[in-house]
């Protein structure tokens, strides 16, 4: 028997347009969406909005020249979708917020132009199992921006084949970034990475793999990643210098501009992933120093109970 569906673009539905069902919705019951392509959302102050899609591939929110999904201080938990628009400032593409809680899974986020395709003023987001892949942004414009305070949490995340100054840029009071990929982004400033926090905020860059960044500018100086507590993660092939900042139990080969500013515990040597040029960044069984090498306290171990493997799959998370 096929699904029934709150929301289908051919009619079918008691909704054919997303925002109307949203606009509808007073209990805050999960909206069901069906494959096709809906415009763009907002979710107001009052609003508490769970949406479904059918499938990422299929079930599409384009913004158009606006915003895919903008959270202005209400609750939007999204999955099952992909989000495309050309937004230029002050909004970007795909998804904006200004206080309130967005949570994101199973999300593709491609094809954008304009100036940034993610931005966060303030509140909370969490960002699990979400592609952003193909965007090209406009010059001097970073590919994902948090300013303010809040907090945000990315894991499982894949960022790759994107064009842009930067591609994070962050003063957000409280980052959590770990078991994410990102590789083969062309980067046009001084940082590819730059999670930081400005105040008193926590910073975790743990178990990520960052791989194959170029960067087309500011060359002299210029680091794939910035920021201050880097922990078993990978920074590999870059035609710049790898972090700019502290690193701990990570693994480094071939940056041309040198690896690290400081930290302990790191290992330089290659890392042996199972397939780097087809996206496979596992790490090869018996061969990778990678394995077991990471940060030896007990809440780092992977999965299995055996002491952390650095790169995106080791870790709590991660399925090492």
């Amino acid at each position: 028997m096929e699904p029934v569906y709150d929301v289908c673009d051919n009619g079918s539905s008691a909704y054919a347009d997303i925002q109307d069902a949203i606009d509808d919705d007073a209990t805050g019951d999960t909206i069901t969406v069906s494959a096709g392509v809906y415009d763009a959302i907002y979710i107001g102050p009052t609003d508490e909005v769970t949406l479904i899609g059918e499938d990422a591939a299929t079930t599409n929110i384009f913004g158009g020249a606006g915003t895919a999904a903008e959270v202005a201080d209400g609750s939007l938990s999204i999955q099952g979708f992909s989000a495309r628009g050309t937004r230029v400032r002050p909004s970007p593409a795909a998804f904006f917020m200004d206080g309130g809680s967005l949570d994101v899974s199973d999300v593709i986020i491609d094809a954008c132009g304009g100036d940034t395709v993610v931005a966060q003023w303030n509140g909370a987001s969490v960002w699990d199992s979400v592609i952003i892949e193909n965007n090209s942004m406009a010059t001097d414009r970073n590919l994902i921006s948090f300013i303010g305070s809040g907090s945000t949490t990315w894991g499982h995340c894949i960022i790759r084949d994107n064009v842009a100054t930067a591609i994070w840029d962050s003063n957000t009071l409280d980052v959590a970034f770990e078991n994410n990929l990102v590789y083969n982004n062309a980067i046009a400033g001084s940082f590819g990475l730059r999670i930081t926090a400005n105040y008193s905020g926590d910073v975790d860059v743990v178990n990520n793999v960052i791989h194959g960044n170029t960067c087309t500018g500011h060359t002299s100086g210029a680091y794939a990643l910035q920021s201050t507590n880097v922990r078993n993660t990978i920074v590999t092939d870059h035609n710049v210098g790898a972090i700019f900042g502290a690193a701990y139990y990570s693994l480094f080969h071939d940056n041309s501009g040198g690896d690290l500013s400081g930290g302990d515990d790191n290992l330089f040597a290659d890392r042996r992933f199972t397939d780097a040029a087809a996206g496979d960044f596992t790490l090869q069984a018996d061969y990778s120093p990678a394995i077991d090498a990471g940060d030896p306290e007990s809440r780092y171990d992977d999965g299995d109970g055996t002491q952390n493997d650095i790169g995106g799959y080791g870790g709590p998370f991660g399925s090492g």
